[in-house]
């Protein structure tokens, strides 16, 4: 894809024909197409590997917080059984 000169535009939204930037730019470009969402997990066993891998990398760089916040959600999303251990129970 081919941009336009960054100093050929001007702030059209702020009104004051001052010439954008090209981070200006590629900033208004990305909020036009909004956030992509990742897919959700469509299993239980996707959901947890998720859920590890970011508490696994929450736990390399020492974010203490969001380590513990992500262990209350794997506690929260592990199975359950019921008393005789014979079916998952959700809940």
């Amino acid at each position: 894809m081919r941009y336009p000169h960054p100093l050929s535009l001007t702030a059209g939204a702020a009104g004051h024909g001052q010439p954008m930037s090209l981070l200006s730019l590629k900033f208004s470009q990305a909020l036009a197409h909004g956030r992509r969402s990742a897919p959700l997990p469509d299993t239980r066993e996707r959901l947890l590997v998720s859920l590890l891998k970011k508490r696994a990398t929450a736990q390399s760089i020492g974010a203490e917080d969001l380590e513990a916040i992500l262990r209350d959600q794997i506690k929260w999303s592990m199975p359950t059984m019921d008393a005789e251990g014979a079916r998952e129970v959700v809940s």
